[in-house]
């Protein structure tokens, strides 16, 4: 209530399926909202569009993470995160608040930072 009074939003990042963070959250009320994380939560849940489906109304901020199987951090479009699902899901909701690349740097960080721009640019026409 006192955030709700200050105008300020507090944002949870989990790793429990939307079911069981929708109760949370909707216990607690407002100034509740979500980060998703693509990579945090691959191994957690069933499907990927369906959670950020289903949170929609809580999305504030999404952090765009690519993982390998053993859950290491990787290039984007090299682990087994299925971003053309994940940028669908975000163009059917409608999504419009923030994209944070949490990707690993590379040799050459404003390089792997082009290559990451490029491959969301490239997702995000494919659906």
């Amino acid at each position: 209530k006192e955030a709700a009074k200050l105008n300020i939003d507090i944002l949870l990042e989990s790793l429990l399926p939307h079911s069981l963070l929708l109760k949370f959250m909707e216990k607690i009320g407002s100034p509740i909202k979500c980060v998703f994380d693509t990579g945090n939560i691959i191994n957690k849940i069933d499907c990927i569009y369906s959670e950020i489906y289903n949170l929609r109304d809580y999305l504030e901020h999404i952090h765009i993470k690519d993982k390998f199987v053993n859950m290491k951090s990787c290039i984007l479009g090299q682990g087994i995160v299925d971003f053309k699902k994940v940028f669908k899901a975000l163009k059917t909701i409608e999504y419009k608040n923030a994209l944070v690349l949490e990707t690993p740097r590379g040799d050459d960080p404003m390089e792997t930072c082009k290559k990451n721009i490029q491959f969301i640019k490239n997702k995000f026409l494919e659906v």
